[in-house]
């Protein structure tokens, strides 16, 4: 991981090892189907995030809207995991917390994005993540 790297690109790398270690020990059962989406969820949403880091204009806007969407799956498939006992508390705290952190950033990055539409500017300005790691 390069220190150049936007935080939420490290962030969501560091959620999708997580999820990947800990459905790991799902039962059998659960691994080709609450353990796969888990970790799908988690790949896509960490290519949506390099994605946004890469592109500019609209690309950007919908790749971080994806993200958002993939981050939502993976709180929901959370919970359904905790709700089952796949997860314990504190696995599924700690997990909660990276989730929350990846959404508290997209949600900055997407305010951002809306602005500068409006506002009609086509880049990022010099304190964005996204510029500075690209």
């Amino acid at each position: 991981m390069s220190p150049s790297e936007p935080k939420i690109y490290s962030d969501s790398y560091q959620l999708m090892l997580s999820l990947f270690h800990r459905t790991r020990a799902f039962p059998k059962f659960f691994r080709p189907t609450l353990g796969r989406q888990l970790e799908e969820a988690a790949l896509d949403l960490l290519k949506k995030v390099r994605l946004a880091a890469v592109n500019k204009d609209g690309l950007r806007v919908t790749s971080l809207n994806v993200a958002s969407e993939r981050l939502d799956e993976i709180r929901i498939l959370l919970q359904v995991s905790k709700d089952l006992k796949l997860l314990n508390i504190a696995g599924y705290g700690e997990l909660s917390e990276i989730t929350g952190e990846i959404g508290r950033q997209l949600g900055g990055f997407l305010r951002y994005e809306h602005r500068s539409e409006k506002s009609g500017s086509d880049s990022y300005g010099a304190n964005c993540e996204f510029r500075q790691s690209v």
